[in-house]
C-alpha cells in the first residue's frame, strides 16, 4: 500500500507540473500574440493579397450520393476569406503603424454571389483561392475560386465562385469597425467590377432608408457602420 500510495504522490506531482508549465506557455503565448516584435524571417510578415488552401474531401462532407454538402463548400469559402483579409488588414497595418497599430478580425459582412458550377465529390481534394480584389475605406471585397481536384487521375475542375465582403473589427474595443488601410497592384479590371459593384450597394441602400427591417445577428457591431438588410446573413455594409 505505501508504494502505491508513493507513486500516486508521484503521479501528482508530475500531473501539476505538466499543468503548471501548460498555464505558463498559454499566458506567454497570450502576451506574444500581439507583440510588437520586427519582422525577422520572411514568412513572419506576410501582406500578401491572395491565399491558396486545400482539404482533403472526408466521408463525413458528403451526402450519401458522394456529394460534397453545399454548407461545407461555403465554409471553406468563409474561412479563406477571413484568414486572407484578417492575415493582410493586420500585418499591412503593423508595417504602416509600427508599435502604434491596433490588431483586428475580419468579419462577414455580406454575400454578393455564390456560383455552383459542378459538383464536388468525396475523396477528391477542394482547392480555394481567395484573392482580395477591392477596398473601400471599411471593407475588403474577396474573390474566391474553389477547384476540385481527382488526386488519382490529377484532372482539375472549378466547381465554385464567390465574391465576399469584410469588415476589420478590433480586438481590444468591441463594436470598433476599423479602418482598411489602402492596398496597391491589385487587378485593375477586378478593382473597377469592385468599386462598381460597392457604389451599387451604396445606392440600394439609400433607396432603402425608412424600410423597417428586424435582422438576426451573429454579434453586436455598431449601427454605424452595418445595417439589416442583406438576406439571410442579415448584415450589409454602410460604409
Amino acid at each position: 500500500m505505501k508504494v502505491i500510495s508513493n507513486l500516486l504522490k508521484l503521479l501528482l506531482k508530475v500531473n501539476k507540473g505538466f499543468i503548471s508549465n501548460a498555464k505558463y506557455q498559454i499566458q506567454d503565448l497570450s502576451a506574444r500574440r500581439f507583440s510588437s516584435s520586427k519582422c525577422v524571417k520572411m514568412n513572419t510578415c506576410r501582406t500578401e493579397k491572395s491565399l491558396a488552401v486545400a482539404r482533403l474531401m472526408r466521408p463525413d462532407d458528403a451526402n450519401t450520393a458522394g456529394n460534397v454538402h453545399g454548407g461545407t463548400i461555403l465554409k471553406m469559402i468563409e474561412e479563406a476569406g477571413h484568414v486572407v483579409t484578417t492575415r493582410n488588414f493586420n500585418t499591412t497595418k503593423k508595417l504602416k503603424d509600427g508599435d502604434d497599430f491596433e490588431p483586428g478580425m475580419c468579419a462577414l459582412v455580406r454575400v454578393e454571389r455564390t456560383d455552383f458550377l459542378k459538383p464536388m465529390f468525396l475523396t477528391e481534394l477542394a482547392e480555394l483561392n481567395a484573392e482580395i480584389i477591392y477596398t473601400s475605406p471599411h471593407s475588403f471585397e474577396v474573390e474566391v475560386m474553389v477547384w476540385a481536384e481527382n488526386i488519382f487521375t490529377g484532372t482539375k475542375r472549378l466547381t465554385n465562385k464567390a465574391i465576399l465582403w469584410y469588415v476589420p473589427l478590433s480586438v481590444r474595443e468591441k463594436n470598433k469597425v476599423l479602418d482598411v488601410p489602402s492596398l496597391e497592384q491589385l487587378d485593375p479590371e477586378k478593382t473597377e467590377a469592385g468599386r462598381l459593384r460597392y457604389e451599387r450597394q451604396k445606392h440600394e441602400r439609400a433607396n432603402h432608408v425608412g424600410r423597417k427591417i428586424t435582422p438576426f445577428r451573429m454579434m453586436s457591431v455598431s449601427d454605424e457602420h452595418m445595417s439589416g438588410d442583406s438576406g439571410s446573413f442579415g448584415w450589409t455594409l454602410r460604409l
